[in-house]
């Protein structure tokens, strides 16, 4: 009788064992895509000066646009100890955002030079207004940590941190507005940028996973500005992005 007792306690303490490994999250490499809506900021020094724009107000000044896009991921997660409550994700991942910050009158055609529109500069020109758009791209490479307050046999629940580094570069319609040679402005499109990142995920069976989190960008892109001491500057950045996410786990 003790024999039998002390055997089907073994056999709940292994099938409790077996259990545990079952539910943990596995690693896995994924694959990612997400949407993307936040707010982007551009800075605007509008001095008087040979670059002054009249349709603007003189002075440092700031619009605030909604920006929307896309983004992709890949990578590999991983997760540490018997259970895999915690875990790390290494990944790279490209970003497109799209804002709008209004119809100004910033930009000519394409082909028009500075030194034909100086008059538009001054209000005088009959160079029509184009909206004044931002395209940005981010691309790099990120860690997060992951952390599983849910980790059951089909499903998992938790949140992560974690930070990225990477390329930021913009396109504006502003830039024909700004080039023309010998006037000393430059443009400067690509920067560094350091990210984080941080959200709630979840993983349900074997392939699929969600997560809803934010990424706030923390360093500006001067865009523009005039030879030292010159009275016109561009400043853009992405100032955070709210996201949904699909992954397909391998």
């Amino acid at each position: 009788m003790r024999k039998t007792f002390y055997a089907l306690v073994s056999s709940a303490v292994a099938l409790s064992g077996s259990l545990t490994t079952l539910s943990a999250e596995r690693n896995a490499w994924y694959v990612g895509a997400s949407y993307q809506v936040g707010q982007a900021g551009q800075t605007i020094t509008n001095n008087s000066g040979p670059l002054h724009i009249k349709t603007l107000p003189t002075g440092t000044y700031h619009y605030l646009a909604v920006m929307q896009g896309l983004g992709v991921s890949v990578g590999y997660k991983q997760f540490l100890g018997k259970k895999k409550w915690f875990g790390l994700r290494y990944y790279g991942f490209f970003d497109y955002g799209h804002a709008v910050f209004g119809a100004n009158a910033l930009t000519c055609p394409s082909g028009t030079t500075m030194s034909s529109v100086n008059t538009a500069v001054d209000g005088a020109s009959p160079c029509p207004a184009v909206a004044n758009l931002s395209d940005m791209f981010t691309y790099g490479v990120g860690i997060d940590t992951l952390y599983n307050v849910i980790n059951k046999k089909d499903v998992t629940f938790g949140f992560f941190f974690g930070a990225a580094i990477a390329g930021n570069s913009w396109g504006n319609t502003t830039k024909h507005f700004m080039v023309e040679k010998g006037l000393g402005g430059k443009i400067d499109p690509a920067i560094f940028q350091f990210l984080f990142n941080a959200g709630l995920r979840t993983a349900i069976g074997k392939h699929q996973e969600f997560d809803f989190g934010i990424k706030i960008p923390t360093i500006n892109d001067y865009y523009f500005y005039s030879r030292p001491g010159g009275n016109l500057a561009f400043t853009y950045r992405r100032q955070y992005s709210l996201y949904a996410g699909y992954r397909y786990n391998f």
